[in-house]
């Protein structure tokens, strides 16, 4: 495993941290220059490990072994590990010059893998070939029926339950694993922000999550707070007046 952590180009030098297992490979960020990768001395099993973006501290049981000056790896580097790597070691790389800095930060400059939707679509080892032979996900012409049969009846039983629900009824909300909470019917209907019929409700307290309005689209006048949407199912209509709590008389 390894970490990383630097410092602005210019101002002060670029430090990186490492902390190297025997059994890895390792791998210098753009900040250590000609460095790209450096397999560790003979005799240890070679292999990259993901690298954590966590600043590293030395300890009394893992001291840093700091590498400054001008190298040329891997040959320099490599026998200097060799000396002290035991257990794990943590090391550092000290770039003064600060030249390559930031060098992938702009992807717009790395060089991408570019092809048309009819070519793809012609090979024979992609991912969307190998699906639509083995006839999984949306090429299951089967199992896109099922699921569009499944929605088309959950839709048809909403709309059935929204039905009978009108606007301005006193209901209560029972949705699971709240308590009840009674309001007035404000909307009844389908939405732009999620699919189905929802009953926009306006609580007589303020538990709800709106004003009556979803990523800018109004569908009913509230205070901020009391209003909320809800599917048709965990509304009951009837005669729920406002519930009084007694604070008038306090």
């Amino acid at each position: 495993m390894m970490a990383a952590a630097s410092t602005l180009s210019g101002l002060y030098p670029v430090v990186s941290t490492y902390k190297i297992y025997p059994e890895s490979k390792l791998f210098f960020p753009s900040t250590a220059p000609s460095w790209p990768s450096l397999h560790l001395p003979p005799g240890h099993h070679s292999y990259l490990l993901p690298g954590l973006l966590l600043p590293l501290l030395p300890t009394r049981s893992a001291p840093y072994t700091k590498l400054e000056g001008a190298f040329e790896p891997p040959s320099q580097v490599r026998a200097l590990l060799a000396e002290s790597l035991s257990g794990c070691t943590l090391f550092q790389v000290i770039d003064h010059s600060g030249a390559r800095l930031g060098e992938y930060e702009d992807v717009s400059k790395v060089e991408k893998y570019k092809i048309s939707q009819e070519a793809y679509d012609q090979r024979q080892d992609s991912v969307r070939s190998f699906l639509k032979r083995s006839k999984l996900g949306r090429y299951n012409e089967e199992e896109r029926a099922q699921r569009e049969a499944e929605t088309t009846q959950r839709l048809t039983e909403e709309k059935a339950q929204a039905d009978a629900i009108s606007v301005g009824s006193r209901c209560e909300v029972q949705a699971p694993g709240q308590s009840p909470r009674r309001g007035t019917v404000m909307y009844v209907g389908l939405t732009d922000f999620k699919p189905g019929y929802w009953i926009g409700v306006r609580y007589d307290e303020p538990l709800g999550k709106n004003d009556g309005s979803v990523n800018g689209k109004r569908y009913f006048e509230c205070q901020a707070k009391y209003g909320a949407f809800v599917k048709p199912s965990v509304v009951t209509v009837g005669d729920f007046p406002e519930e009084d709590y007694g604070l008038d008389e306090m």
